[in-house]
């Protein structure tokens, strides 16, 4: 990744707001996650020009062992040129405190901003 990139990330869509709307409507649609959090510099506004989204991808604990898969949860996204970051977590592992990507997800969410919470 350029750490210097001076464009912007739309990928196929408009502006940068018509992709991450897009991003979690696609995440929405494909895997039924129960919530995603925007996390990193674009969750507090300090990003720079082009840097990616990054999210924390809370799966369904139905999903199993899939849930933690980052293909899994990255598949949904190909073809849309949007230079996306995710984090899947299970929810039962986030709600226990165990698992892999648990505990970097967990600060990552509490400084994060909820973009989407399953029943709302």
């Amino acid at each position: 990744m350029d750490m210097l990139a001076t464009g912007s990330n739309t990928g196929v869509y408009g502006s940068e707001e018509a992709a991450l709307k897009a991003v979690v409507r696609r995440l929405k649609s494909a895997i039924r996650p129960s919530r995603i959090y925007l996390v990193g510099g674009r969750a507090n506004g300090n990003h720079y020009p082009g840097s990616p989204f990054q999210f924390v991808v809370v799966t369904r604990p139905e999903d199993g062992e899939k849930g933690s898969d980052c293909e899994y949860v990255q598949r949904p996204l190909r073809h849309t040129g949007v230079n996306v970051e995710l984090i899947p977590v299970r929810a039962n592992e986030l709600q226990r405190g165990i698992g892999t990507n648990v505990r970097p997800s967990m600060k990552l969410i509490k400084d994060g901003k909820l973009v989407f919470c399953e029943g709302r």
